[in-house]
């Protein structure tokens, strides 16, 4: 069923929501409403910080993370999981060559360490030959395969941020990174 609303209503609930959110804090005013936070953050119309460092009555990344990753959770041979209490974005990758099944397991939280960036690091690789899975090995890989890139300090609104988490985001950590850690994974480790 769809509800439809004149421009007037819908500017009303947005103040509504916006005044709310400056009043009680955002995370409050989410419990109180009883919606989700990314869906409060859309219906406020308010803008979002990326950074960390925020007074209650703003919307930041990273309350909207756990959102964010449930709408965007498989992006091509990667899982997305968000662990709501350590705050991390897991990305859970499998891959396979003509020998060898891979799991990568990476962190890649944007605006993690409060400044605009995303720290990227692969910390766990499971190697199971495909002819002897008896043989698998695991690798703690913690600090061996680290990048970064910078984040956009804030966002206009909510539609925002969701554009650039699944247009820019996604694609970048897989196709500039993941993919590059496993290969250089596969040279340094398997190579020696």
């Amino acid at each position: 069923m769809k509800i439809i609303i004149t421009e007037s209503q819908k500017e009303e609930l947005e103040n509504e929501y916006a005044e709310g959110i400056r009043n009680r804090g955002f995370l409050e005013t989410a419990d109180l409403k009883g919606l989700k936070k990314l869906m409060l953050a859309k219906l406020s119309g308010l803008p979002i910080k990326g950074d960390t460092f925020h007074n209650e009555n703003e919307i930041v990344v990273s309350n909207l993370l756990g959102d964010l990753v449930n709408l965007n959770r498989e992006y091509s041979a990667c899982t997305l999981h968000y662990e709501g209490m350590s705050g991390i974005v897991e990305w859970d990758c499998r891959f396979k060559d003509d020998e060898n099944y891979y799991r990568l397991t990476i962190a890649a939280t944007p605006y993690w360490d409060g400044d605009n960036s995303t720290p990227i690091d692969m910390f766990n690789v499971k190697v199971t030959p495909i002819n002897s899975p008896e043989n698998k090995k695991e690798f703690d890989t913690s600090g061996d395969y680290y990048h970064e890139f910078k984040c956009p300090k804030s966002f206009e609104n909510a539609n925002e941020l969701v554009d650039w988490f699944k247009d820019k985001y996604i694609p970048r950590v897989y196709r500039n990174i993941v993919l590059g850690m496993y290969q250089e994974f596969k040279e340094r480790e398997l190579k020696s």
